[in-house]
């Protein structure tokens, strides 16, 4: 399961992670039938995730979809977090210029952490933006440091998974070039 991408048509399960002031808030979607189309049948779980690590379903809702959850393995978690920094153009095109594609940020450092608060690891960028980490399953959140040149950091991003999951975050810098 990746997060929600509004560029990708026919996504079918996706989550929605927000910091809210006790931790976490964490929408899980699964959909089916004709998800190209926006999926005709659709439910979501919400879980708040407190920052002592602390699980609890909040809403259960939609229509009945039959699926089999995944229980993990005693494999790490694979992390990749992206990290962009746009715009780059001034001018929005359509169709897009790609020369105005978002760039990677290198050496910018990320901190990933327990629901406590508790550092789990750090690492920097590499050149093409991208820092992997290897955890065990649960409930995290990841920090991204300032980086010179470029106006704002992105929001902290909250996930969770189980062991042997590949979990990608895109985490955005906004350059202030309007």
């Amino acid at each position: 399961m990746v997060p929600l991408r509004t560029d990708m048509v026919g996504q079918s399960a996706w989550y929605e992670a927000t910091e809210t002031n006790d931790g976490f808030s964490v929408v899980i979607t699964i959909g089916s039938g004709d998800c190209q189309a926006g999926c005709i049948d659709r439910h979501t779980w919400t879980y708040e995730v407190a920052r002592d690590g602390t699980i609890t379903l909040a809403a259960d809702e939609g229509d009945d979809i039959e699926f089999s959850p995944s229980t993990g393995t005693d494999a790490p978690v694979t992390l990749t977090v992206n990290l962009v920094a746009g715009p780059v153009c001034p001018v929005e095109q359509n169709p897009p210029d790609p020369n105005c594609a978002p760039r990677p940020v290198a050496d910018a450092e990320i901190v990933l952490r327990a629901p406590d608060g508790s550092e789990v690891g750090r690492a920097t960028s590499d050149a093409a933006g991208q820092v992997t980490f290897e955890v065990d399953g649960g409930a995290y959140y990841v920090e991204a440091s300032e980086v010179a040149g470029i106006m704002r950091v992105p929001d902290s991003a909250a996930f969770s998974a189980v062991g042997g999951d590949m979990v990608g975050l895109l985490l955005g810098y906004d350059t202030g070039i309007r």
